[in-house]
């Protein structure tokens, strides 16, 4: 989840914003888990745009993804270290992002992603290394 301040919030032209639409200048995230940064072209009738979202939650993305006025052109994990085996925070662009059921559990999964240059991270609440997980199925594919 994202949060921010009211101090943080950019005062537009109703012009130049969606109703229901505010502007802010930064979020945060306190939680160290990973997240999405997605591209997306918007098609309107006044032609094409291109923005980008951020997502915490791996269901919204996949609802996101399966709008019709919108072509998603790109998504990247932003991923912590201790996901990324590195001393820092990543941002890689993804490829595929995959469902695995955690072994002798009822109804837990786990998240597979695989990155553009073939490397896999994996988000298990039970820290199971992908080759254990069961009933691997695809639910993205960039």
């Amino acid at each position: 989840m994202f949060q921010t301040t009211d101090d943080a919030e950019v005062c537009f032209p109703s012009a130049l914003v969606e109703p229901g639409e505010k502007s802010w200048w930064f979020i945060k995230q306190r939680l160290h888990i990973h997240w999405f940064y997605v591209v997306y072209i918007a098609k309107t009738d006044e032609g094409n745009s291109t923005h980008m979202m951020f997502f915490t939650v791996l269901e919204q993305l996949l609802m996101f993804t399966s709008i019709e006025e919108i072509t998603v052109t790109n998504v990247y994990l932003v991923s912590p270290d201790y996901m990324n085996k590195t001393q820092q925070w990543k941002m890689e662009p993804l490829q595929e992002i995959w469902l695995g059921d955690e072994p002798e559990t009822e109804d837990q999964e786990a998240h597979i992603f695989r990155l553009t240059d073939g490397k896999y991270y994996v988000s298990s609440m039970l820290d199971t290394a992908r080759e254990c997980l069961l009933n691997h199925r695809m639910v993205l594919k960039v």
